[in-house]
Parts: structure tokens; sequence; C-alpha cells
């Protein structure tokens, strides 16, 4: 299949093997970077190819991989001090979501007169940041285009957000190679929580007539995977890998112009304090969510599932609704994922901390009605 170029910006180069011709992308963006490794790659193939081609084109790298805990407001500083010593032009990132934050982190912070701390505690962000290239190795990446950073701070494991320049991420290669080396199971519990992310830029009061385009696009690119018997088109050449990276790049840009819900907030904020995969408490919180949602989202929720072809065009939405839950539950059931946050090793005073964490971020105004502490809690009960 041939390669998918989006001319915005950022630039976008979506492909299988794109990865190998780094070096090609990256010569309008500086020549001294720090490459931000996701260190659990180092164990698989393409990881030494990578360096590989940036050694042969002798592109000058720091290479940073200490980031065990996340993107965590302690090693984010000692990267920052080590590319200013360096002083890099930019930054590479190759990893999942927690490689993408910290080097978002990294490049909006390093020209700053003060420390992430600062940050942290509410100084503004006023200097330019350094630009991204990033590689992501996943196809969920719901804040790849986003103005938002959500890190860890190391002095409590509280998740934080960062409010930076929307305009870090200057060039993003996204292959699909890269997703065929997960497991069956972490890949059907992203696919699941892709398309969380998807609902909840759908359904959120920040959505436009931009974001639900790329949103319904996503919804009809997923429903190629979850739901391939209702397409009579042949999708067989296209790679289902591909699909997902395609279907990703659609959720991520339609989130930068809306915003993500409790889902995201919550698996956020359980992952800071707990390291527990977001995959797996999205996987228990949002069909929760969902059902609520069918209180104040009816219409959009039917055009969903019209869309994905779960339901016919005439039916009634009461029907459009219970079909739409049923597959939803179908595909929890068929994957056997965790049907409760205690499966997680998580306890109701566990619980108590991660709703007053998510309360204390400015991801609480954009949620779809309005929330405290207390009904963060409810939810999180209701979910054990």
């Amino acid at each position: 299949m041939a390669d998918l170029i989006f001319r915005i910006s950022p630039d976008i180069i979506c492909g299988s093997h794109t990865y190998s011709r780094l070096n090609t992308f990256l010569k309008e963006t500086g020549e001294r970077f720090l490459l931000i490794i996701d260190p659990n790659l180092k164990k698989l193939n393409f990881y030494e190819k990578i360096i590989q081609t940036l050694d042969d084109d002798q592109i000058k790298y720091i290479l940073f991989d200490k980031f065990d805990e996340g993107a965590a407001s302690k090693q984010i500083a000692e990267a920052i001090s080590i590319a200013k010593e360096a002083y890099i032009q930019g930054v590479i990132s190759i990893g999942s979501s927690r490689a993408i934050n910290f080097a978002k982190a990294v490049c909006s912070l390093i020209n700053e007169n003060f420390s992430i701390y600062d940050c942290i505690d509410g100084s503004p962000l006023k200097s330019k940041p350094l630009p991204l290239t990033a590689i992501p190795t996943t196809f969920r990446e719901p804040y790849i285009f986003s103005n938002l950073i959500p890190i860890t701070d190391s002095r409590s494991s509280r998740i934080k957000i960062i409010n930076a320049s929307p305009k870090i991420t200057k060039l993003v290669i996204w292959d699909s190679e890269f997703s065929k080396t997960l497991d069956e199971r972490k890949k059907n519990l992203m696919i699941f929580e892709l398309f969380s992310q998807c609902f909840e830029t759908y359904i959120s009061p920040k959505s436009s007539f931009f974001s639900d385009m790329f949103a319904e696009k996503a919804f009809e690119l997923l429903a190629r995977i979850l739901n391939p018997t209702a397409f009579s088109d042949s999708t067989l050449s296209v790679l289902r890998e591909e699909l997902l990276t395609q279907a990703g790049i659609m959720i991520s840009t339609g989130t930068s112009m809306s915003s993500l819900g409790i889902t995201n907030l919550l698996s956020l904020a359980i992952h800071s304090r707990y390291r527990i995969p977001s995959s797996e408490s999205a996987a228990v919180i949002f069909p929760k969510i969902m059902n609520d949602s069918f209180q104040f989202a009816e219409e959009k929720i039917c055009k969903i599932a019209k869309i994905m072809k779960i339901s016919k065009e005439n039916s009634e939405n009461s029907l459009i609704l219970k079909e739409f839950s049923n597959f939803i539950n179908s595909f929890i059931k068929q994957n056997e994922f965790p049907d409760s946050l205690s499966n997680l090793n998580l306890s109701t005073e566990k619980l108590a901390l991660v709703a007053e964490d998510a309360s204390q971020t400015e991801l609480m105004a954009s949620l779809p009605k309005s929330m405290t502490s207390d009904t963060l809690f409810e939810i999180l009960k209701a979910s054990l």
C-alpha cells in the first residue's frame, strides 16, 4: 500500500517501513538531537535498525532511555539538563505515549529559565519550544498533536497536565510495522481504548465540525476491524495494522480539536499512581461511561452505530442503543478484558486517591458534564 502523506502542520507520514527513511525527513529539522527511546524497545529488532539508520547518515544525537517511571518529572528534568549541555536543536521520540509525552515536555521546557516543578506548580510556559519528530510505536497516541502534556509529578505520583504550545510536534512518522510487534491481547486492549478515545472525543462539549469529521472517519476505519462482516467491499489488501494506524491518526487529530473524557482522565490518574496500563483500566471504566452517555448523547451515539453498521439506518434509537451496548459488551467478553478494577489490584482506598488526583487537573473543565472528586469516586467505586 502506498504511503499516506498529509501536507498539513505537522507533517504526518503513514506507511510501512517509513522509519527506515528517518534521515530524509530530519534534514530540515536540525543537526543535533536528543533521541528519546522507550527502554522497552531494546528487546525488539527494529531498535538497532533505527540506531543504525541514524549512525549511517552521521546524524548527531544523544540517546536517552531512562524513563522507567513513564513521563515522570524527575527523569524529564534529567533529560532537559543533558539536552541543554549538548545544545540540541531538536528532539526525536520513539515509543508509545510515555515516550511522546516525555519528549513533548522536554521540548516545551528546555528554553525556560525555571524548573519543571515551577511549571507543574503554575508558572506559564513562555519560551519557544524545540521541534519534535515523533515515531509512535502504537496506534493509540491521543496527546501527540495536543497542547496538553500528561506527566507524573515524581514528588507525589499525581497526574499533572502541562499546557504547552500546540505546535511542538513538527513531524510524525507513523509506521504500521511497529504494531505487528504487539501481542494480540495487548493489541485488542489498545483497540478498545482507541475506540473509547474516539467516542469521548465525539461526544465532548468541545467537539466541532472538524473534530467530528475526523472522529467519524476513525469510526469507519475501526468498524472494518471490529465489525468486518458488515462491509461488503474488500479491505483484505489493507493490513489490519495499517487500518489501525490510519484510525489512530484520525483520532489523535480529532482529539487535538476537541477533548477526551472521563475514561481517559481516570485511566491517566490510575497509571500515574499505580503504573497500571491505561488500556487495562479503560476497559473496565468505559462501559460505565458509555451507558451514562446514552442519557445526553443519544443522537451522536446512534450515528456512531450507523457508521459502524452495528445498526440499520431506519431503526428506532432505543433499539440502536441496545445493539450498540451489546456490541461493545460482546467485544469485551470475547477478549476476556478485566471486568473490575479490583482485578487490577485496586481498592476503595486507592481509588479515593485517584479521584482526588483526577479532580485537580484542568481536564475536569472539558468533561461532558460537571464533575467533582466525589462523583469521580462514585464512578470508580461502581467499577470495583
